[in-house]
């Protein structure tokens, strides 16, 4: 039967990991790179193995919804079951993913999926906000009785926990259909303002929690004309083919006799600002997270399974300390920030940005970087240090615990060393030495460059670029939207 064709082939794939791989070179480069998101390709890949030309050849989630609605093959969530060889659409809440439905149970289904953390997967998935529907395919044969049981699927704790944002890699934008309205609105305190607003930027960066938006709006001395006028306190939405940036205006200039002048930022904001004081013992650590959005009424976007038993007290210290300390005892590694869901936390290298933009509407779509201008790149060892002393010290007497070395980055450029004093009680010589030489043993390097990319298309700090087939994690992004054209500078480090 074609169905359990497909089933079989996307089974026999789970834990295939990394980029590219061999579903990205059977579907060939985009963009000048075979290093992209790859969760519908590898879904593509799987029904061209099992000899079905019923999957449209593409990339795009937003492509597959669109087929799939165009063709009478769409089943919206709520009003259907799905079937095992069903494809799970997800294009809302600023995730972009698909997988190959297995099974249901227990309010919940099954699906196997590329992609997911950069590899393919088993997950267990719920009919939530980030679901669509499901793109059902025109099997011979009829359905399969056959219902896959729950077998060792990547089960959460509980179904709001679950980290669906970040598992497909995609950016809102997706590769875009050419019929796609590219465009965006702007609301201020539930009013449509975007005819009257001008200089529209914002920007994000990994060490910052909070988006940082600004604009103006147009006065008028004319008592006929109607407009507006944005107040402190007002909260400002963005939308593009999802709302991409919910926050509040934190301040106003109305000095100005042509121009009110607004700076915003999203919810983030209040997370560095409200205090509290916590006792944990021996509590999951996803669980701790969870209490703190609770108890501050913080909506979540996403949130993962993460077990570390967390066993401490938090006095007089804000939301953001509190979960950026949980986040280091997990192991590090996590970053957090907010979306127009609420707070996400991630995996860093998990979010893969994909931008692209159209020269004219009846062009191809190019990836971005491919056109980059403004590129500032450099390289300096000044702060490098490439081996790592450890040593404690007791009545002035100091004591060698251990030494680590990069003999390769000695031979290339000079021994150049840092001597560590730690607390033999509280800290380990060996692991504070690694620890060290990982983070001192490579070139600095800065690169940045500014691009274009769609409207409807956010690239933010935290996710990766892939540049000439280098991977980079995006440190900040700077947006702005002038005379309809989305302009982004970001500021990269090499990842991995």
């Amino acid at each position: 039967m074609s169905r359990q064709k497909v089933l079989d082939t996307a089974a026999a794939q789970v834990g295939i990991s990394g980029r590219p791989n061999k579903f990205t070179n059977w579907y060939g480069s985009i963009g000048g790179t075979t290093s992209y998101a790859w969760c519908v390709v590898f879904i593509g890949w799987c029904f061209s193995q099992a000899g079905l030309s019923i999957f449209p050849r593409t990339a795009s989630v937003v492509c597959v919804l669109d087929y799939a609605k165009k063709n009478g093959y769409f089943k919206a969530k709520g009003s259907y079951t799905p079937t095992p060889g069903d494809v799970m659409i997800q294009q809302s809440g600023g995730a972009s993913h698909v997988g190959i439905v297995t099974g249901t149970g227990n309010n919940c289904f099954y699906t196997i999926e590329g992609n997911c953390g950069n590899a393919v997967k088993k997950v267990t998935r719920y009919y939530d906000g980030k679901l669509t529907g499901f793109f059902v395919p025109p099997y011979s044969g009829g359905v399969t009785d056959t219902v896959i049981e729950n077998n060792d699927q990547e089960m959460p704790k509980d179904p709001i926990l679950y980290d669906s944002f970040g598992t497909g890699g995609n950016t809102v934008n997706d590769a875009f259909d050419i019929d796609r309205d590219e465009t965006y609105r702007f609301f201020a305190g539930g009013h449509d303002i975007t005819e009257y607003i001008g200089n529209l930027s914002w920007q994000n960066t990994l060490s910052e929690l909070a988006t940082t938006m600004s604009f103006e709006t147009a006065k008028s001395d004319t008592k006929y004309i109607n407009l507006y006028v944005p107040q402190a306190g007002d909260i400002i939405n963005l939308y593009t083919n999802t709302e991409i940036f919910r926050g509040i205006i934190i301040s106003t200039d109305d000095g100005d006799k042509t121009a009110n002048k607004y700076t915003a930022c999203d919810f983030g904001w209040y997370l560095n600002k409200s205090k509290e004081t916590y006792q944990f013992n021996e509590m999951p650590a996803w669980k701790a997270l969870k209490k703190i959005c609770e108890d501050f009424n913080i909506s979540v976007d996403s949130i993962p399974d993460l077990e570390t038993p967390i066993t401490k007290i938090y006095i007089d210290k804000t939301v953001s300390e509190m979960i950026t300390d949980i986040l280091e005892l997990c192991g590090g590694g996590y970053n957090f920030d907010v979306t127009a869901q609420g707070l996400r936390i991630y995996k860093l290298g998990s979010l893969y940005a994909y931008p692209e933009f159209r020269i004219t509407p009846n062009t191809r779509l190019i990836y971005s970087s491919l056109l980059r201008r403004n590129i500032s790149h450099s390289l300096s060892i000044e702060e490098m240090k490439n081996s790592v002393k450890v040593v404690t010290e007791k009545d002035s007497v100091y004591t060698v615990k251990t030494v680590l070395k990069d003999e390769d980055s000695i031979y290339k450029y000079g021994f150049l060393q840092e001597v560590v004093k730690i607390d033999p009680d509280k800290e380990n010589a060996d692991t504070v030495a690694k620890q060290k030489l990982a983070e001192r043993s490579k070139a600095s390097e800065t690169f940045s460059f500014e691009m274009i990319e769609a409207v409807n298309s956010y690239t933010r700090a935290g996710m990766i670029l892939s540049v000439d087939d280098t991977d980079y994690l995006i440190e900040s992004a700077q947006h702005s939207i002038k005379n309809d054209v989305h302009y982004v500078k970001v500021d990269l480090m090499k990842f991995g």
